[in-house]
């Protein structure tokens, strides 16, 4: 049935096998995640205090009008069992570790302000009280910065970008 060539690979598979078993749950996240703190997903209606107290986790941020929080765990033992079991509760949509993630060119930044338009068509989002946007606009408003973006995700035809996009462009992705 298994040929002498075959007898290796099988080998291998069941070694990988037992060492996929052997793992201790949640040491696959051996360090890709913050030690001790929790990215928690609340379901509509749900109040984060209430699933602190249940948890014995503390508020460390609130992102998103309030459904995404991020909680500390410290103490409360392993991080991707706990997270799980939070996955449970039934005022939490989601909860996992916070993941470190990065790009392939290491960490960075990336600040979006809006594109052309009125700040008021922006202003709702958490994201202009986070940099402090109205502090900057106190030195400066860019007047006579040119921005080149790079970005192979936009939609060119979109409104947002008629008449805002410098003619004589080169598309790098389809080399257009």
């Amino acid at each position: 049935m298994f040929g002498p060539n075959r007898l290796p690979a099988l080998g291998l598979i069941l070694g990988l096998l037992i060492a996929l078993v052997a793992t201790k749950p949640g040491s696959c996240f051996a360090q890709d995640y913050v030690p001790d703190q929790v990215v928690v997903n609340l379901n509509p209606g749900a109040d984060i205090e209430d699933v602190n107290q249940r948890w014995g986790t503390t508020t460390i941020d609130s992102f998103e009008d309030g459904i995404v929080h991020l909680v500390n765990a410290a103490g409360l033992g392993d991080i991707p069992t706990l997270a799980l079991q939070m996955s449970g509760d039934p005022d939490v949509l989601e909860a996992e570790p916070n993941f470190r993630e990065d790009t392939p060119e290491g960490i960075r930044y990336m600040l979006v302000v809006a594109i052309g338009g009125d700040l008021v068509d922006y202003e709702d989002q958490s994201l202009t009280s986070r940099i402090e946007l109205a502090a900057a606009h106190q030195h400066t408003r860019g007047l006579g910065v040119k921005v080149a973006v790079l970005d192979s995700g936009i939609d060119p035809t979109h409104d947002l970008f008629q008449g805002r996009i410098a003619p004589g462009g080169y598309d790098f992705v389809d080399e257009e």
